[in-house]
């Protein structure tokens, strides 16, 4: 008799779930799927996903941030939070979800815990030290790792596109800017402007694609990163950053900036946001004359 009131019950709950599913319910949270059309004009995008009991493939049409468009691609594979709002579904906080990208990010940035461990009080690397392994995104939603850096003189620091001091990330970014314009006019092969998120839970892709946009540094020379939030607090150890949490500002932090040559070894860096562009220009000038043995 209770088994076959199990079987009974077990029977009502998948036909309200199929019926659920047929008549297009989703409820708000997370979802992953596969961009199949962008509609730009419109600021919506059709998305592929497994749904219900069985997993069954449906599509669905969702609004999106103008800004997640910037970067958006058909057939790309993607993960956020569905939101229904206003008789149509909204996708917030867009992020790449591509499986050999996780992998490969889970996996560099465990030798990163791992080193961060290991170097203990003494984490912080100065002048003449590699740079730690670490892989995050870009803001293109692509994989970003240390190895895209050797070979490349690459300039380095952390920013927050809702910092709202004038003479921390916004003068850095804008020396960024004018530091891209000085190397695109000279022509300087093999340079890399890096950008590391402090905020990665609300510094998306998408938006800091819109930053770097806002900014006129949006260019291949020049790298917006986030990701997970532990990687980033390696990265911010090791290369001697500190912040926390603060009410007025969002995030209280300091700044540096680090030259780094193409064997990923730390040639020069600047406390605070006092970095001057000429003098940063005239290092790569000379790091570029060089002929470096790059580490395998």
């Amino acid at each position: 008799m209770q088994i076959t009131q199990l079987v009974r019950a077990f029977s009502i709950s998948l036909t309200i779930a199929l019926c659920g599913c047929n008549r297009g319910n989703l409820a708000d949270g997370p979802i992953q799927g596969r961009v199949l059309e962008i509609q730009s004009e419109r600021d919506f995008i059709r998305i592929e996903f497994s749904s219900g009991f069985f997993g069954a493939k449906r599509e669905l049409q969702v609004a999106v941030n103008p800004a997640d468009l910037l970067w958006l691609k058909e057939g790309r594979e993607i993960r956020g939070e569905l939101l229904r709002k206003d008789q149509q579904h909204e996708l917030n906080s867009i992020w790449p979800s591509t499986d050999s990208d996780k992998k490969e990010i889970e996996i560099r940035n465990k030798v990163l815990r791992r080193n961060t461990v290991d170097r203990g009080v003494a984490a912080f690397r100065d002048t003449g030290e590699v740079v730690p392994e670490f892989a995050l995104y870009d803001q293109d939603g692509n994989l970003f790792s240390r190895s895209n850096l050797k070979g490349k003189t690459s300039v380095l620091h952390f920013i927050f596109t809702r910092c709202s001091m004038p003479s921390m990330c916004p003068a850095s970014t804008r020396k960024m800017s004018t530091l891209l314009e000085a190397i695109k006019s000279e022509e300087l092969n093999d340079i890399c402007l890096i950008s590391i998120s402090l905020d990665p839970r609300f510094d998306t892709p998408g938006v800091l694609k819109s930053y770097a946009r806002g900014y006129d540094v949006d260019a291949p020379q020049s790298r917006f990163l986030t990701g997970p939030l532990q990687p980033i607090q390696d990265l911010k150890k090791q290369l001697g950053i500190l912040s926390k949490p603060d009410e007025a500002l969002i995030i209280q932090h300091t700044m540096r900036t680090i030259l780094i040559g193409p064997d990923l070894r730390i040639a020069y860096h600047v406390p605070n946001s006092s970095w001057d562009v000429e003098d940063f220009l005239a290092k790569i000038r000379e790091m570029n004359k060089a002929d470096p043995l790059l580490i395998e």
